[in-house]
């Protein structure tokens, strides 16, 4: 699971189990058995309304920018076959 917004965020549910109660409202883009294997979870959220995504996850893509969300599809998938992605590269940073 990935937050990338006010009460949004990336999940594949099965994953998961059984949600806290704190995620009821939130609206979540699911991703399916594969992209997960792959980290297609694991994005980059830039601000708000720009995430990076790694490009073969063509679905994804294509939900978050049906979200409204401005979406740039990088090739990175060398990285996840190590156990790393976008999240995980970049390291999370408070922005104000």
């Amino acid at each position: 699971m990935t937050l990338i917004g006010n009460n949004r965020g990336i999940i594949h549910k099965d994953s998961l189990g059984i949600l806290p109660r704190n995620f009821k409202y939130f609206d979540f883009i699911e991703v399916e058995s594969t992209p997960r294997k792959q980290l297609g979870a694991n994005v980059f959220v830039i601000d708000p309304d720009t995430i990076v995504v790694q490009k073969r996850h063509k679905k994804l893509i294509s939900d978050l920018e049906n979200g409204g969300y401005k979406v740039y599809a990088l090739n990175f998938s060398s990285n996840a076959r190590i156990g790393g992605a976008f999240r995980c590269t970049t390291c999370p940073i408070d922005r104000e």
